[in-house]
This record gives structure tokens, sequence and C-alpha cells, in this order.
């Protein structure tokens, strides 16, 4: 839960998991992809059983975490963050191993395990998927909406947008200012 991993040990395994990724590819990282997600946004999620927080431990430190979100009967992978020294010991596939056990046991069949950048550290990342089961779906110019107030009040907006023609003079200038 949520309750186990403070907002310091979840920035530092987030900063640890950047570390690794960029060492091994050489390119930038960003481990909070996502507007406005952060701990404040991550900690009500986990109260309302609307997400589950995976961590895995040692004896002594947190290894690291699977943040997933829940809409049963899906669940996706949101965001993970591992122990640099603990990536070189499988803590990461143990980790999402574990949690898809978890989430079928509750019933859930599907994980969304996020999408995948281009170049190596894409093909790495798409290996490291298909190795833990994952099937590939192509998706195009996927969106979601906006989670938290204010910027929820744009998603009536957004919903539209996506029922319009993608050359649409409207969608283009509305793109403009979301």
């Amino acid at each position: 839960s949520i309750r186990d991993i403070d907002i310091t040990q979840l920035i530092q395994l987030l900063e640890s998991t950047k570390k690794h990724r960029i060492n091994r590819t050489r390119k930038t990282y960003d481990p909070l992809p996502l507007p406005f997600l952060n701990y404040q946004t991550i900690k009500p999620l986990v109260k309302s059983n609307t997400a589950i927080n995976y961590i895995a431990q040692s004896e002594k430190q947190v290894a690291g975490f699977l943040f997933t979100l829940l809409k049963y009967p899906y669940a996706e992978a949101l965001l993970t963050g591992i122990n640099e020294d603990f990536y070189k010991k499988g803590t990461s596939p143990f980790l999402f191993e574990y949690a898809f056990h978890d989430l079928k046991n509750k019933g859930f069949n599907s994980i969304n395990l996020g999408g995948i950048p281009e170049g190596k550290d894409g093909e790495n990342l798409a290996i490291f998927k298909k190795r833990l089961g994952a099937e590939e779906k192509i998706v195009y110019g996927a969106t979601t909406n906006f989670l938290i107030y204010p910027y929820k009040l744009l998603n009536p907006i957004l919903n539209i947008g996506r029922k319009l023609p993608r050359n649409n003079p409207i969608v283009q200038f509305l793109k403009k200012f979301i």
C-alpha cells in the first residue's frame, strides 16, 4: 500500500529508475511522464481503491514499487520505480509478475503495460514486456481524460474532439490550447 512508501522513498526510486535508463540508453527519461501525476494525486487513488501500489522490499529497504490503476476487469501499470542495485537482481520482472498473479486472482483479465518509445530503449522494453506475456496492441492518437479539477472540466471537449475527424478545423484549433 502507499502507506509503506513515503514521498522520499518514492522520489528516490523514480530517480534511480531515471538514472538506470539514461545510463543504459544515453537518452532522456521522464519518470513522471503524465501531467499532474505526483505523490499528491497517487495517494487518493490508492485510498479510494482506484489504484494499488505493489511494493518490493528487502529486510532493510524498499527495492521498488509498481503503481497500477484499476478499472475492473482491466488494470493499467502506470508507474514504476526500482532501486538501481535491485535492477540487477531482477526486481522489476519479479514485481510485475507478482502484480499480474495478484490481479488475475482478483478477477482482472487484462493489464495494460503502456507504450513503447522508439529506438533501442523501446526495443528492449518490448522484449521485457513480451517476456512477461504481453501482446502488442497498436494504438494511434490515444489520449486520456484529466483526473483532477479544474482540468476535469475540459473532458467533455476532449470527448467531442475524439469523435470528430482528425482533419476537422475545430479539432485542430482546440489542440493548440489543450
